[in-house]
């Protein structure tokens, strides 16, 4: 098929209307249970089906027009699309819903986009369970400018820049990018999974050839937002190899020697762009949202869903429609409580969502999990780092334990046990090898012969596999399927590579995983690096080696980190230079960064810095009232930079603030102070000081500071959070009464 021809009038592009494609379905299996009834572009995040999220994103950036591709659930995509805001017409946008049953991967929705002549000029790119505040548009503008001067130029990737260990980072689904750093443009792609690891990548000689200057870049987060010029559809068209956007065509289009054609990157320093990939990534956006990283699109300001919220101290969202709280209960921070949602006595919910219309009964405790709407939990229950479905009903005395997903109307009965990582639904989940007729009437799914022992007497449930995905065994190991296909989809998708996605990742012997410290939520971590992180595979962003065609190793020439020392002292010197003139700490913040990349150091370096020249500049004699009264005021001067740079690494601040008042004598007993004033200052919280003190590193020896000490410092950490927990009980009941 020839190309098509792209010039446009000069005269109409000032009238070219702004269009975005949004591929509803996601091609995979991630989320099942969950999506047997519902399409994922409709599962709620912070109460509000993704898919609006998405639209919000893409009306922020001018865009007029959306067409939205689905298949799965098609109907329920439609009537979500018309009664939405979106649908009326002063919203300013266009939506129309193309059903295409065909459609079973990303380069089928192309190419039916190509047949049905839908794109007048260049169009946005992106997936339906895209959070972003991005200016889109600016990108669009800018890849605009670079056609005016490049014809081939087909495609800008948004990517954002990440830390090692950001909790929107997919370890098993990542990508190498090498790019030129003059112009921005991909000169070569690498797909990265957790299993198989891989060590080394085979750089083509021809690029290095052609672009003397490179940067391998392993620090980017694909933001799943695309700017493509028309014939992008068209290139899919006349190459039904490209199924998947990235592995397929965009590793395509850059190794081939026909096409001729160019791909750039559009690096994102500042805004927030993530995709709903997983579970683990779905409760990392979830995070994100709730402790307002994604501003304006914030619950309480400006939330897709339209309903209205509360916003209380420490990212408590509670809504204002018909809520029921006991008196008694306990909502911990970075917690949404939806519209008529009840609450009962002694309940104690923390880092979790709540959805419409759901109750949770007395005594029960919810922690960093996600309850959708109309889910009833009865009394004493127990839920932790789960996705709880809708209409589900939770019997009385049930546990329910991390990383499970239980499907919408799953009933489970009283005192049911969920061990870790259980998919349960109420529809019988397909088989892969035939079982006996009987085992399946008793309830045995899978292997597990009495499932009324699991999910409790009078239950209407099902077991699913220990697996994530339809291409493994029970065993762990590939199926049958699995071992017959040869595509990189089927590796992709694998056991293997699936397990590193899912919610509340397990903790496994490999250094592309975090250890399993008690108290510490990997899923929810935003740490850069790991202070004992070794040499790893390229799944995580520790360097691997780069090997050329010939298999030498290509010298390294990325920048050479500064010694960790040279760091210190110019943090130091750029911190005493704010202090002396006045500086404000927007621009210290931005200094410290600006220290940071060029040094290619940690954000724990980072941290570690700043907390330790904040204690350092509290005066006093050891124990004196002066030092204590000197405390307050320093922390409050500069609790702004220190909330900028700890984001949600809250208890690893607060084990580097116990490392620096353990390691330097005049502060020992200061601890306390230091603590009530981090707390104070809303630097830290409750839940994250009691996770601190159940992290094992909080009562072990950290460098220079001894056990002894660190010990010390624990016990005062434990008094003090007695004290924060008692002010905590008194204003909410201060608050009721109030009320």
């Amino acid at each position: 098929m020839p190309a098509r021809d792209t010039q446009k009038d000069k005269g109409s592009e000032e009238e070219e209307v702004l269009q975005a494609v949004v591929l509803a379905d996601s091609f995979n299996t991630r989320f099942k249970p969950l999506t047997l009834n519902t399409p994922r572009c409709l599962l709620p995040i912070c109460n509000v089906p993704m898919l609006l999220w998405t639209f919000e994103s893409l009306a922020l950036a001018g865009v007029e027009q959306i067409f939205v591709f689905c298949n799965a659930h098609s109907d329920q995509v439609k009537q979500a699309i018309s009664t939405s805001r979106f649908a009326q017409p002063a919203s300013g946008v266009n939506i129309v819903p193309i059903v295409s049953p065909r459609a079973m991967s990303v380069g089928d929705a192309m190419r039916e986009l190509d047949e049905k002549q839908l794109i007048s000029s260049d169009f946005i790119l992106v997936a339906g369970d895209v959070v972003s505040n991005l200016q889109i548009d600016e990108v669009v503008k800018e890849h605009k400018e670079r056609r005016k001067k490049n014809k081939d130029a087909i495609m800008t990737m948004v990517v954002k820049r990440s830390g090692a260990f950001h909790r929107t980072r997919p370890v098993g689904d990542t990508s190498l990018y090498v790019l030129d750093p003059a112009t921005s443009e991909c000169v070569h792609y690498e797909p990265i999974l957790a299993e198989p690891s891989k060590r080394a990548i085979m750089l083509p000689r021809e690029v290095m050839e052609k672009h003397h200057d490179v940067e391998v870049r392993n620090d980017l987060i694909d933001c799943s937002i695309d700017v493509c010029s028309v014939d992008v559809p068209v290139l899919f068209s006349e190459n039904f190899d490209y199924q998947d956007l990235r592995r397929d065509f965009v590793h395509g289009v850059l190794t081939s020697d026909l096409l001729g054609k160019s791909i750039y990157c559009h690096v994102v320093e500042q805004g927030y762009a993530a995709r709903v990939r997983d579970t683990k990534s779905y409760a990392a956006v979830s995070k994100d949202i709730i402790s307002r990283w994604t501003f304006p699109l914030v619950p309480g300001d400006n939330l897709p869903g339209g309903d209205e919220y509360e916003y209380r101290r420490g990212n408590r969202y509670i809504s204002k429609d018909n809520v029921m709280l006991s008196r008694t209960c306990t909502i911990g921070n970075d917690t949404i409580i939806g519209p008529s949602a009840r609450i009962h006595d002694n309940a104690r919910i923390e880092n979790s969502v709540i959805g419409p219309r759901c109750s949770v009964g007395p005594g029960t405790i919810i922690r960093d999990s996600f309850i959708w709407d109309d889910a009833y939990i009865d009394a004493g229950c127990v839920i932790e780092g789960s996705i709880i479905g809708q209409a589900v009903h939770i019997g009385t005395g049930s546990t329910v334990k991390k990383g499970c997903l239980i499907a919408e109307g799953t009933k489970l009965g009283p005192k049911a046990v969920i061990g870790e990582f259980k998919r349960i639904s109420r529809e019988k989940p397909p088989a892969e090898e035939e079982e006996d007729e009987e085992d399946a009437a008793d309830g045995a799914v899978n292997g597990i012969m009495d499932a009324t022992l699991e999910l409790g007497e009078h239950a209407e449930a099902y077991v699913w596999p220990d697996t994530v995905g339809a291409d493994a065994g029970a065993d762990g190991k590939s199926s049958s399927v699995a071992r017959d296909a040869d595509s990189e989809d089927e590796e992709t998708e694998a056991w293997g590579n699936l397990k590193h996605l899912r919610l509340a990742p397990c903790f496994c012997n490999s250094t592309d995983l975090w250890t399993g410290d008690e108290g510490f939520d990997p899923y929810f971590s935003d740490t850069d690096s790991s202070e004992d992180e070794e040499e790893s595979s390229l799944a995580s962003p520790a360097s691997g080696v780069l090997l050329t065609p010939s298999g030498d190793s290509i010298p390294d020439f990325s920048l050479a980190p500064r010694s960790s020392a040279n760091f210190r002292s110019e943090c130091i010197s750029s911190l005493e230079r704010a202090l002396a003139e006045g500086h404000t700490v927007d621009d210290a913040a931005i200094e410290l960064k600006t220290l940071r990349m060029a040094s290619n150091v940690t954000m724990t370096e980072v941290r570690d810095v700043v907390i330790e020249f904040v204690v350092g500049l509290v005066k006093g004699e050891p124990g004196s009232a002066a030092q204590k009264n000197n405390i307050s005021p320093v922390v409050e001067r500069w609790a702004e930079l220190i909330i900028n740079l700890v984001a949600s690494e809250r208890v690893e601040s607060l084990l580097l603030l116990q490392k620096t008042c353990a390691r330097l004598p005049n502060y020992l007993s200061a601890f306390k102070f230091f603590l009530y004033a981090f707390y104070n200052e809303d630097i830290v919280d409750s839940p994250s000081i009691r996770a601190w003190l159940k992290d094992p590193r909080s009562r072990e020896g950290m460098g220079k500071a001894s056990q002894a000490n660190m010990e010390v410092c624990w016990k005062q950490g434990a008094q003090t959070l007695a004290v924060i927990e008692a002010d905590e009980e008194s204003g909410e009941d201060e608050e009721e009464d109030s009320e």
